[in-house]
């Protein structure tokens, strides 16, 4: 839960690290990139068992089938607990 924006991180940079934890085999190859590798590095670190608080955000997935997966960003309510 990381604006990695502040670092200049690409669409790019994010797309590679999503490809990289989704395990897709892209049709293209694509250049890794210092602020890509600090995605990744930060996502291995503290990724394990992490639960987002309220004003957070998760990541929705949508599938149509024979379609990209491709997701939304969602806050997470100041309800949750």
């Amino acid at each position: 839960n990381k604006d990695y924006s502040s670092i200049g991180a690409t669409y790019m940079d994010l797309q590679n690290a999503i490809w990289y934890f989704g395990d897709a085999n892209p049709r293209f190859w694509f250049q890794t990139t210092s602020v890509y590798q600090t995605i990744v590095n930060d996502a291995d670190t503290n990724g394990a068992g992490f639960v987002p608080k309220a004003g957070q955000k998760v990541a929705v997935i949508t599938q149509v089938i024979g379609q990209q997966l491709t997701f939304i960003e969602v806050p997470v309510p100041s309800t949750c607990h």
